[in-house]
């Protein structure tokens, strides 16, 4: 089984060609203006971000500074009306402590793609942030992708328009945004995130995740720990795996493959297409497999307390252990024995 990215889109070449074109085209000029500040602190300290519009990115560097760069970009019908955005978009940054919150809110403006070929107004914000290592990062925005990557502590983010993304977190994730993907790499820890409109993907994690979306597919790769994952709108895909899983979806099939003994009670469920497990010939569980859409395959052998009817499956394998509940009341169920339990 191999675990598809979701979060990695191609952007249609058409769109470049449409970009190329009118980017030819007379438009306004573009007023632009960065704040830079520096602030020294201690490690365990909180950066505090909130913003009405904008991109937030939060690296984590050797040191004890706090490096906040804010890159403003304005486009009108004039010089004056520039100006005149600018000076209305308020951004204040402070320490107290170890601490250094950001807050900016500023005149709304007609933000469109054709903003930016000479019709309306258009703003672009970015909030680029360096933090030290061990930190704990709180960022807001109303519209705007965050990013975040190599804190050690607690990172929350929320956004209401944009994806999110995360690496090399050594902590507690929480946070969700209302239309956009979220993608993680290489996290450890608790992680809590939900979307609204988009897809989720997690590689090479580990800890125990709480993901969902209303919106799209949910794919994780690579990960030990505890897995729980809901979606109503898009299949999920469960990658090698260490751990436990509780996966449903409303709207598409969903696989996983483990890549040693399951640890836990684990259940993969679906209303609307197949379930498909992938676990080591020789992992001790106890299996409650049924399907009121399809027939129940299984290649394990050497299973006792058999039951076995159409649709229905319940049998222990190897000795027992935990409870592996499969369902779907919109296709089949399969089952395929692997390699043995890895160590």
């Amino acid at each position: 089984m191999t675990c598809v990215p979701v979060f990695r889109t191609l952007v249609p070449a058409a769109a470049f060609a449409i970009a190329a074109a009118l980017s030819a085209t007379s438009v306004s000029a573009e007023t632009v203006d960065t704040i830079d500040k520096s602030f020294k602190v201690a490690a365990g300290g909180t950066l505090s971000v909130d913003v009405d519009a904008g991109s937030i990115e939060v690296n984590a560097a050797p040191g004890d500074t706090v490096k906040v760069q804010v890159v403003r970009k304005f486009r009108a019908s004039s010089k004056e009306k520039e100006q005149e955005l600018l000076a209305k978009h308020t951004v204040k940054i402070e320490q107290s402590g170890n601490d250094v919150s950001i807050y900016s809110r500023g005149e709304s403006v007609t933000r469109s793609f054709w903003s930016w070929f000479g019709g309306g107004t258009g703003r672009e914000v970015r909030y680029i942030v360096t933090v030290p290592a061990s930190y704990n990062a709180d960022l807001k925005t109303s519209g705007g992708p965050i990013a975040a990557d190599g804190l050690r502590g607690r990172v929350e983010a929320n956004t209401s328009g944009g994806p999110l993304a995360f690496a090399n977190i050594a902590g507690p994730i929480s946070g969700g945004t209302s239309g956009g993907p979220i993608a993680l790499e290489k996290c450890d820890g608790d992680v809590d995130l939900h979307t609204s409109g988009g897809p989720v993907s997690a590689e090479n994690c580990s800890g125990t995740f709480k993901l969902s979306s209303s919106g799209g597919g949910i794919g994780v790769e690579d990960h030990r720990g505890t897995l729980k994952l809901h979606t109503s709108g898009g299949g999920i895909d469960v990658d090698n795996i260490d751990g436990s899983v509780d996966a449903s979806t409303s709207g598409g099939p969903v696989a996983a493959s483990f890549r040693g003994q399951p640890t836990g009670d684990c259940r993969l469920h679906t209303s609307g297409g197949g379930v498909s497990l992938e676990i080591p010939r020789n992992a001790r569980f106890t299996l409650d497999a049924h399907t009121s859409g399809g027939g129940v395959s299984c290649d394990m052998s050497g299973g006792t307390n058999i039951e076995k009817s159409r649709g229905n499956l319940r049998a222990t394998y190897n000795g027992g252990g935990p409870r592996i509940e499969l369902s779907s009341s919109g296709g089949g169920i399969d089952i395929e024995a692997t390699g043995g339990v890895e160590g």
